[in-house]
């Protein structure tokens, strides 16, 4: 592993842990021990410390995963999150006694240990969701204004920002989203789509808008749409997070036939 190297790539998974910004390979699996250290092992490719601070009693710790990247991480307590890409989450190293709080930007699906004197939290921007034990997937992503929280099994308790003292509590088998203001619970339609933890993006009668927007955000670029009747196609599928965007789009220009150009110096696709 290189040390004290200053440039760590914007294309790898990046953890902040103590005073150091580790590096990791991709699909990596972080463990914490309980002593609130992760156990790296071999999954280290560059690390960079920075001055050396003074020691803090509960370190905040940070993981960002970059378009076309995932990790998954074990905390001390034995709860395990998986992280999508283009997504960061913050956290602490070893969690409170009275709570477990975690801030999420993106997607994540938990699988939380069970321990009823230590509510797990997690804070989104728009909500907030507090749980005991339970399988969950919160999807809150900067820049999409569709946010999902979905409940696989035990329940959920979600609080809104800025409205802390409304909630609402979900079942199994359900979600609740929140799309330019409105709220709305519903049954799980797709289960394959939280195939996402295991590197597969599934889809299922779903507009090609929606699945576009996901895209941009799965592989940081930009599409345009020209022609907007193509916008209302729907599409069945799944691709691996490892296939490339051209890949993705040929997949599903076999199915309903749209025009692909391609602006490298700008990041841009158009679709025609």
């Amino acid at each position: 592993m290189e040390q004290n190297d200053p440039v760590l790539s914007a294309d790898e998974v990046i953890l902040f842990a103590s005073n150091d910004r580790i590096q990791l390979k991709d699909e990596s699996s972080v463990k914490y021990g309980k002593d609130g250290q992760p156990e790296l092992d071999d999954l280290a490719v560059k690390k960079v410390t920075e001055h050396k601070k003074e020691e803090v009693v509960n370190d905040i710790n940070q993981i960002v995963v970059p378009k076309g990247r995932k990790a998954d991480i074990i905390f001390s307590d034995g709860t395990k999150m998986y992280v999508n890409a283009s997504s960061r989450v913050i956290y602490p190293a070893l969690f409170k006694n009275d709570r477990r709080e975690i801030v999420v930007e993106g997607e994540v699906y938990l699988d939380v240990k069970k321990d009823p004197s230590r509510p797990f939290i997690v804070k989104t921007k728009d909500f907030e969701v507090k749980v005991l034990g339970t399988q969950f997937n919160i999807c809150s992503y900067r820049k999409n204004n569709d946010v999902r929280a979905s409940l696989i099994e035990g329940s959920l308790q979600i609080y809104f920002t800025g409205k802390e003292n409304e909630s609402i509590i979900l079942s199994p088998n359900e979600q609740i989203s929140i799309k330019n203001g409105t709220i709305k619970v519903d049954t799980i339609s797709h289960h394959d789509y939280f195939l996402w933890k295991e590197g597969i993006y599934s889809f299922k009668d779903e507009l090609l808008v929606d699945i576009l927007n996901k895209l941009q955000l799965y592989y940081d670029v930009r599409i345009i749409i020209r022609n907007p009747s193509i916008n209302q196609e729907k599409y069945t599928g799944k691709f691996r997070q490892r296939d490339s965007i051209d890949d993705i789009l040929r997949m599903l220009q076999k199915i309903h036939k749209f025009k692909i150009q391609k602006d490298e110096e700008n990041n841009i696709i158009t679709l025609s």
